[in-house]
């Protein structure tokens, strides 16, 4: 599947409100367009006949208008699920594939650089002002293998234009690992159409090892499918998981069940609303009904939830970002507050004008609005329409 272009990318978002397009203005004035997605389903990345779609690519793709007009794209890492979670990554559908690569699950923020016309900027999932981002950026000017390996892989020197995308770990930006040392390790390097670049090759390793590059574990040769599947019960270290990339491209992530327990990702909450919304909003619901079986009443309830909640947060915020860009254009905030205090979700449209970041204030208002049970399956009934059918906190 080759990449979407700039008009396909706004496509999407005008079609589903969980995407959304982002614009942000680097210092020269140029403008960067990044797409993005607020608390997807799987269901969101397919079409109505179960395929996959160009929307996998809406997870921090950005585009950079040039002087002739045209979008370069900057791909990121392409959405990709964890084993048994969805169709296509389901063990029956990949067990017969060929694998290329086992690769180390890094725990940290992804980030690749955008060329601005005379320098790189380093940008984590959305945004070139995260801390990520500027943790990044700290590095790249103090580590002269990297400034060089950009320019190599934008000027076309590897004989195409290829684009690095790295993991940022570090003590600084824990998740759950823990990580000595603050670095970018590479994690995939894709081409203008988006194909992944093997970069484990005998010539790549040399010129990466070179220019003192850190790479993501390559665990492919002392491992399997069905080796790594029994390792993920047993291992009670600190490994997040593995990625797994096969020869037809796919991916997979397995994560161990360490991890799982590390992070309260139980199956037991899958009948509570409060969890599963908790979980949606927190984005660690993928990994739980990961664990349960595709037909489990459980399973197939959360996602309901997921799905309908998904796209209430999408049209609420939707909602949210016009009120704000309506208050613009009024003199003063005492005829604002007046016109609008009535208004649904005037509470946190206040409290963005006030603190910025309106996502994260609807998330911790619903956080919040559904910490409790009775409130959380109310919700679920009446605003989305969603009836939980018997189903107990014990799953019975």
């Amino acid at each position: 599947m080759k990449l979407p272009t700039y008009q396909e990318a706004k496509a999407i978002c005008k079609a589903n409100p969980v995407f959304f397009e982002k614009v942000e203005v680097l210092e020269n004035h140029t403008q960067v367009f990044i797409f993005g997605s607020r608390l997807p389903s799987y269901t969101d990345f397919y079409d109505e006949n179960g395929n996959e779609t160009h929307a996998l690519e809406l997870r921090g793709l950005s585009y950079v208008q040039n002087t002739h007009m045209d979008y370069e794209v900057y791909p990121a890492l392409r959405k990709f699920f964890n084993i048994d979670q969805t169709p296509g990554s389901m063990l029956e559908d990949v067990q017969d594939l060929e694998i290329q690569r086992i690769q180390d699950k890094c725990d940290g923020s992804m980030i690749n650089f955008v060329y601005t016309g005379n320098r790189f900027l380093a940008k984590s999932k959305m945004t070139f002002s995260s801390d990520q981002a500027k943790l990044a950026n700290t590095i790249y000017h103090n580590h002269g293998g990297i400034q060089t390996f950009l320019r190599k892989c934008a000027d076309g020197t590897f004989g195409r234009v290829i684009y690095p995308i790295f993991e940022l770990v570090s003590p600084l930006n824990k998740i759950v690992l823990d990580y000595e040392n603050t670095e970018l390790i590479l994690l995939q390097m894709r081409d203008e159409n988006g194909d992944i670049v093997d970069f484990y090759g005998s010539d790549w390793q040399d010129r990466l090892y070179d220019l003192s590059i850190p790479m993501s574990a390559d665990l492919t040769r002392q491992n399997t499918l069905d080796n790594i599947l029994n390792i993920k019960r047993r291992l009670s270290t600190e490994i997040e998981g593995w990625v797994v990339t096969f020869t037809n491209g796919k991916q997979i992530k397995i994560k161990t069940d360490w991890y799982f327990q590390m992070h309260k990702l139980v199956t037991e909450n899958l009948v509570a609303e409060n969890g599963i919304i908790e979980m949606v909003l927190n984005e660690t619901l993928d990994d739980v009904i990961s664990q349960v079986d595709a037909n489990d009443p459980r399973r197939k309830y959360a996602e309901a939830i997921a799905s309908g909640f998904n796209q209430w947060f999408a049209k609420s915020m939707k909602t949210i970002e016009r009120m704000i860009k309506l208050y613009g254009t009024y003199d003063d905030r005492k005829t604002f507050v007046k016109a609008f205090s009535d208004t649904k979700f005037f509470s946190i449209i206040m409290a963005s004008l006030n603190r910025g970041d309106a996502e994260d204030n609807l998330k911790k208002y619903m956080l919040k609005k559904t910490r409790k049970l009775t409130a959380a399956r109310e919700f679920v009934e009446k605003e989305l329409n969603i009836l939980n059918k018997g189903l107990t906190l014990d799953g019975e």
